[in-house]
């Protein structure tokens, strides 16, 4: 992820990702090597990533689509308590937002919005790894975007992994009902 390059991908990371995975083929052959597109694992970063040379290639996505709804009060509400932070936020899922594409969020869309990582694995036929995907466990009906999210990754034949197991409380769903920095 370049800040500088945002939202395009880092101009140098495609010829970088074979590089890495030359690099290590010359000293393991055996474990797998998940590869991202930049910026960020987003879906959009497969609409011209390159298929890398290489055996045992998992390609990875990261999907926080909608950013708004995801992401509520994580980078700007600090120590207050989940009650509060829900009614400052307190965006619906599905619900309307504005990223790209603006409209309504719900299941289709989400489907919508993996398209090019989709298309990705279909034109070659590679393993897909949804490495992160979350809400922050105060936004409402977090559990049902999870569900859609879970049953797309499910449908497609996709791995995938939740963000976070005991790391930032914000996505952790084991923290109790108190919002805090720590």
């Amino acid at each position: 992820l370049n800040w500088i390059e945002f939202p395009k991908h880092p101009q140098k990371w495609n010829r970088w990702a074979q590089t890495v995975v030359d690099e290590i083929r010359q000293i393991d052959a055996r474990h797998p090597i998940v590869i991202e597109p930049g910026p960020g694992g987003l879906c959009w970063g497969y609409r011209d990533f390159p298929l890398l040379q290489g055996d045992n290639l998992i390609y990875s996505v990261h999907m926080y689509q909608p950013h708004d709804y995801t992401h509520q009060g994580i980078s700007d509400i600090r120590n207050t308590d989940l009650a509060k932070a829900y009614l400052e936020r307190q965006r619906p899922w599905p619900g309307t937002y504005g990223e790209d594409p603006p409209g309504l969020w719900d299941r289709a869309k989400l489907a919508d919005a993996l398209t090019p990582a989709v298309e990705f694995q279909q034109k070659h036929g590679v393993r897909m790894l949804v490495g992160e995907f979350s809400a922050v466990r105060w936004a409402p009906n977090a559990a049902g975007y999870l569900h859609d999210l879970v049953g797309i990754f499910e449908r497609l034949g996709w791995d995938w992994c939740y963000h976070s197991y005991q790391e930032f409380h914000g996505w952790n769903l084991e923290c109790d009902d108190q919002f805090s920095d720590e």
